[in-house]
C-alpha cells in the first residue's frame, strides 16, 4: 500500500496545522483576470502528474470547474519541453512542471508565476543510467544525452556535485526525451539522465546501470502545477480542488476505490498496475492537503529552490546580472524571499491550507 510522505525531523500534519492556524495567506487580492473563463492546462508523461488525466477523464475537475463557474480543459501534451514552451508563450494558462522548470522556463523567460499544487517529490524517478560496465566516473570522457536545461539537466549538475566531477566540462547533448532510452539501446549513447516511464524502460535494458537517481536528493525536484501570476482564484481553488480529490483515492480506505484508481492510472500510462505501482512508490506523493500544506512552510521546500536557482545562475539562464538569482524572487507563503527584484514566481499556499482545514467543500 502506497504511504503518505513523512520526512524524517518533523511531523507533516502537525506542522501544517500549526502553519494553518498560525500565519497568514499569500495576498488576499484578486488576481486580474477574472473576466476569462475558459482554461487550458498541459500536462505530460510522468508518475506524478498522471492524476491530472484521471480528474480530466473522470469529471472530478470539471465538477471543480463548474462549481466556479469555468470551463477547464486538461490537455495532455506528449513532449514535456513543448508543454514548457507552450506555457510560456501563452497557448497554456498553466503547466504541470518541476520547481528547476520554473525557474530556467517561466522565470527566465520573465513570466511572473504562481505555484498552487505541490504534489510531490521525485524520490526514485529521475536517473542517470550509463551502458554496460560504466560507472559515474565515465561522465567526465562520454557525452551525455537529456533535454538540456531541464530537471534532468540539474540532476545531473548535482550528481557532479555529489561525485567532485567539473560540471562546466562536462558534455550534454540536447535529446527529445522520447529518444534516449532507443539512443541508449542503439549504442549511439553511452549515458543518459531521464525521468520515469523512460527511465523504468531504459534501466530493463541489458548491462545498463543506474548510476545516480534522485533518492540521494529527496526533497530536491518538486512536481508541481504552475499558472500564470494573473489567474484568477476560481481556477487555483478548481485545480486544488480536483487534485486532492483525486489523488485522496489512492489511499482510500476502501481497497475498491485505491485499485480502480491505480487500474486507471495505469491504462493511461500504457503501463501494468505493477509497473505503475513502482514508479508511485519512488514518488513521494502528498496523498493528504495537510502533508502538502506542512511542507510548503518548511525550510526544506525553501532549500530546494534555492538549489534551483543555484543551478540556474552556474548554466547562466537568466540574463544580464551579475548576480542572476537578484533577478528573480521566489515568494514564500511564510514571507520568506529568494533573489532580488524582477521577474516572480510565488508560492500560493491558501487553497491547500483550505482543504487541508476542510474548507473547500466538493462539488456535489
Amino acid at each position: 500500500m502506497l504511504s503518505t510522505v513523512s520526512a524524517s525531523g518533523w511531523c507533516p500534519w502537525l506542522v501544517a496545522l500549526c502553519c494553518l492556524l498560525a500565519l497568514p495567506g499569500v495576498g488576499a487580492q484578486e488576481p486580474a483576470g477574472e473576466s476569462k473563463r475558459d482554461f487550458t492546462i498541459a500536462w505530460s508523461r510522468y508518475p506524478g502528474w498522471e492524476p491530472w488525466g484521471i480528474a480530466a477523464s473522470s469529471g472530478i475537475l470539471a465538477k471543480w470547474a463548474e462549481r466556479e463557474g469555468l470551463r477547464i480543459t486538461m490537455e495532455y501534451v506528449d513532449s514535456y519541453p513543448a508543454s514548457l514552451e507552450g506555457f510560456v508563450s501563452g497557448r497554456y494558462d498553466g503547466c504541470a512542471m518541476t520547481n528547476i522548470d520554473v525557474v530556467t522556463g517561466p522565470l527566465a523567460n520573465k513570466l511572473n508565476t504562481a505555484v498552487v499544487v505541490v504534489g510531490d517529490y521525485s524520490a526514485g524517478n529521475d536517473g542517470v543510467v550509463l551502458s554496460a560496465g560504466r560507472d559515474l566516473s565515465a561522465l567526465a570522457t562520454v557525452p551525455i544525452h537529456l533535454v538540456q536545461d531541464s530537471v534532468s539537466h540539474y540532476l545531473l549538475y548535482r550528481a557532479s556535485q555529489s561525485f567532485g566531477l567539473d560540471f562546466g566540462k562536462l558534455t550534454v547533448v540536447n535529446t527529445d526525451e522520447t529518444a534516449l532510452v532507443d539512443q541508449l539501446a542503439g549504442g549511439t549513447a553511452a549515458a543518459i539522465v531521464t525521468w520515469n516511464p523512460h527511465l523504468a524502460n531504459a534501466r530493463r535494458l541489458p548491462g545498463a546501470t543506474m548510476a545516480y537517481d534522485s533518492s540521494r536528493i529527496q526533497g530536491e525536484i518538486l512536481d508541481l502545477m504552475a499558472v500564470r501570476g494573473d489567474a484568477p482564484d476560481g481556477l487555483r481553488r478548481a485545480l486544488v480542488g480536483a487534485w486532492f480529490e483525486t489523488v485522496g483515492q489512492l489511499v482510500s480506505m476502501d481497497p475498491a476505490v485505491r485499485d480502480a484508481l491505480l487500474q486507471a492510472l495505469a491504462a493511461q500510462a500504457g503501463v501494468t498496475p505493477a509497473e505503475m505501482t513502482e514508479q508511485l512508490e519512488a514518488t513521494a506523493m502528498f496523498f493528504h492537503a495537510w502533508d502538502a500544506a506542512g511542507y510548503l512552510r518548511s525550510p526544506r521546500h525553501v532549500d530546494a529552490w534555492r538549489k534551483a536557482l543555484e543551478f540556474a545562475d552556474a548554466r547562466a539562464l537568466i540574463p544580464n546580472a551579475t548576480d542572476r538569482r537578484s533577478r528573480v524572487r521566489v515568494e514564500f507563503p511564510q514571507g520568506a524571499v529568494l533573489g532580488g527584484t524582477g521577474t516572480s514566481v510565488v508560492i500560493d499556499d491558501r487553497y491547500t491550507r483550505a482543504a487541508a482545514l476542510g474548507d473547500l467543500t466538493a462539488p456535489r
